[in-house]
Formats: C-alpha cells, sequence, structure tokens
C-alpha cells in the first residue's frame, strides 16, 4: 500500500560454487561508500557476510547475505525506511538454513 514492499528471494548455489565465490570475496573485501544520496557497504549478519545499499531516493533498501557458502538471500524493500530490509534479514532462520544439505 502506498508505494512501500519488501520482497525475498533465495537462491541455492550448492552445486556452482564457482558463481558464489565471487560473491565472497567482495563481501569480505570490507567495502564501504557514502554519500548524500545513501551508502554501500559490506556488513555482517548473524555472522554472514552480507552487502546492504540504501538511498535516501525512493528510501529504497537492499541486502544479500552469503549463507553457509551456499545460499543467496536478498532482501528489498521500497518505503520502509533505512535499514528494514536488514531488520526483515535478521528475523529470518539463517542459521538453520545455513545447516541445510544438497539434495
Amino acid at each position: 500500500d502506498g508505494g512501500k514492499r519488501a520482497s525475498i528471494e533465495v537462491f541455492d548455489y550448492a552445486h556452482i560454487g564457482v558463481l558464489y565465490a565471487p560473491y565472497q570475496l567482495l563481501f569480505n573485501m570490507k567495502f564501504s561508500r557514502e554519500s548524500t544520496k545513501g551508502y554501500e557497504k559490506s556488513v555482517k549478519l548473524a555472522d554472514f557476510p552480507a552487502f546492504e545499499k540504501w538511498e535516501l531516493a525512493g528510501a529504497n533498501n537492499e541486502i544479500t547475505v552469503l549463507v553457509g557458502d551456499r545460499f543467496i538471500v536478498v532482501v528489498k524493500t521500497d518505503g520502509l525506511g533505512e535499514g528494514s530490509a536488514r531488520k526483515i534479514a535478521e528475523s529470518m532462520e539463517l542459521k538453520k538454513l545455513a545447516t541445510q544439505t544438497a539434495a
């Protein structure tokens, strides 16, 4: 309602580790960039490497989390405020997801 929304995507990279590796390198670099328009930075979420973005225009927030050397979890929010994507990701059972094994 009113242009506010959230989405969650979970990608399973169990059998294609070569595609997962670049994310690990980027997210563990301790990157940070901030301006009057927002920020992008590598962070930790529940001990997992993550990358968070915030755009002031439109109040867009996104966090991408690497979970258990296998899953990529992406949470995006629009119009819900700074830190909203992180709060949603923190409420997820990421450590439980990390224990899942490939079928």
